[in-house]
């Protein structure tokens, strides 16, 4: 597997603005909806990645596999593909037994966390 260079280009958005313009319209009819969507994406998401590095730390493949899975999936929900792509990479990196690679990883992925994190917080509605 070929290691990338993350996070992706700062330059555009962390966030699909498609899919946070389709929450956004869902959530039109039920004020609140869309701050509680991304609260609870946040707190779910930081807990993700906390028992990532505890699974690439202690080597523990189903734990990691797992963690990733969620991860990849809240990240969908809310449009957050910078971070969707990263969690791909770490189940490729599994599958393969690709260690080295997974180590390096959490740098490059709670900084893009963090991008996605300050952008959802610019996105509440007050």
């Amino acid at each position: 597997m070929e290691q990338r260079h993350f996070p992706l280009d700062q330059a555009e958005d962390p966030i699909d603005s498609r899919v946070l313009n389709n929450l956004r319209e869902l959530a039109r009819e039920s004020p609140g909806f869309l701050n509680e969507l991304i609260g609870i994406f946040l707190v779910d998401a930081a807990g993700y990645l906390d028992q990532i590095q505890s699974a690439i730390s202690s080597r523990d493949r189903v734990a990691l596999l797992r963690m990733a899975h969620l991860l990849k999936g809240s990240c969908g929900n809310v449009g957050a593909s910078e971070l969707v792509v990263y969690a791909n990479e770490l189940e490729e990196a599994v599958a393969l037994d690709q260690w080295a690679v997974l180590d390096g990883t959490m740098p490059g992925l709670r900084e893009s966390f963090e991008r996605v994190r300050s952008y959802l917080h610019g996105q509440l509605d007050p």
